[in-house]
């Protein structure tokens, strides 16, 4: 039942670019996405006595997922308390980024939480339904629903953005 290092290491090279790729567009900052994924493998690690290798995989996904929650809610609970940079510092664009993933980063921040982290993990990190179904604990049909539904409505929220932009340079 114990993990070894093998086990472990497999895992990882499993689902790191998947895992990135989600976390990055939760987190929108690529050292704290390591840093979740490393304190995510670190975890395991520590629990590798406990743990089956059947159910690695999801296990990660679950705890990598939980560490990028609590991480957003400690930055909006830094921004209450006015211990974040100012509002115009937190919408302008990042170094690197361009306007299409700036119009995608507001899209995505428009949706409900959990249609967002559905998206993310379909789209980014390329699980599928029946992968999103044992992960979110729902059924194959919902997760379906639940997709289309929220790839709707993030058109939506991009389209009324570009034209927002479209409005504003004409």
């Amino acid at each position: 039942m114990a993990l070894d290092a093998g086990e472990l290491e497999a895992c990882y090279l499993r689902v790191e670019a998947g895992l990135f790729n989600a976390l990055l567009r939760m987190l929108w900052d690529a050292p704290a996405c390591q840093d979740v994924m490393q304190e995510c493998f670190l975890r395991l690690w520590s629990q590798r006595a406990r743990l089956d290798a059947g159910h690695l995989d999801a296990l990660a996904w679950a705890t990598a997922l939980n560490l990028a929650r609590n991480r957003l809610r400690w930055q909006r609970l830094r921004q209450w308390v006015g211990l974040e940079l100012l509002e115009d510092a937190r919408t302008a664009a990042p170094d690197g980024i361009d306007a299409d993933l700036m119009t995608l980063r507001a899209g995505l921040a428009g949706l409900q939480p959990r249609d967002r982290e559905l998206l993310l993990l379909s789209e980014y990190a390329g699980l599928d339904t029946r992968e999103l179904a044992r992960l979110l604990d729902i059924a194959p049909g919902t997760v379906a629903s639940r997709k289309r539904r929220a790839l709707q409505r993030l058109r939506e929220l991009m389209k009324d953005g570009n034209d927002g932009d479209t409005a504003a340079t004409h």
